[in-house]
C-alpha cells in the first residue's frame, strides 16, 4: 500500500508540474496575443485595410498572397519610375530641340528630334535600317578599297 501511495504521489506531482508548464506556455501565449493586438492598428483601420484588399481581389478575380502582392508592388513602382524616366527624357530632348532651331547649322539634328518625339518607335527602327546600311556599306567600301590595292600591288 505504501508503495502504491509513493507512485501516486509521484504521478500526482508530475501531473502538477506538467500543468504548470502548460498554464506558463498558455500564459505566455496570451501575452504575447495581448501584445500583437495592442501592436494592430484600430479595428477601423483593419476593416479598410480589409475592404481594400476585397476591391483588388475583385479587380484581380482572386485573392493575392503577401508574396504575389509585393511582387505586383514592386512591378507598378518599376513601370512608374520608368514613366518618370521617360518623362524626363522628353523634356531635355525637347529642350534640345529648341536650341537646335535656334541654331541653323543643327536644323537636321532639330528636324530628327521632332521626328523621333512625334514618332518614337518608327524613328527608331528606321535609324537601326539606317545603321545596318551604312554598316553594310562600310564593308562593302573596305571590301572594294582592298581589292583594288591588291590589284594595284
Amino acid at each position: 500500500m505504501a508503495d502504491l501511495s509513493s507512485t501516486l504521489r509521484l504521478q500526482l506531482r508530475s501531473a502538477v508540474v506538467a500543468g504548470g508548464g502548460l498554464l506558463r506556455e498558455a500564459a505566455g501565449g496570451i501575452r504575447d496575443g495581448l501584445e500583437q493586438l495592442q501592436a494592430d492598428p484600430s479595428p477601423s483601420q483593419r476593416q479598410l485595410s480589409l475592404e481594400r484588399e476585397l476591391e483588388q481581389a475583385r479587380r484581380d478575380g482572386r485573392w493575392l498572397s503577401d508574396d504575389e502582392r509585393q511582387e505586383l508592388l514592386a512591378e507598378r513602382l518599376h513601370l512608374q519610375q520608368g514613366a518618370i524616366a521617360d518623362q524626363q527624357r522628353r523634356r531635355s530632348l525637347v529642350i534640345l530641340l529648341v536650341v537646335s532651331l535656334l541654331l541653323p547649322p543643327f536644323w537636321p539634328l532639330a528636324l530628327g528630334l521632332t521626328a523621333y518625339l512625334l514618332f518614337p518607335r518608327t524613328t527608331r527602327r528606321l535609324t537601326v535600317v539606317a545603321l545596318a546600311l551604312t554598316g553594310v556599306g562600310v564593308v562593302v567600301l573596305i571590301a572594294l578599297l582592298v581589292t583594288l590595292l591588291v590589284a594595284w600591288l
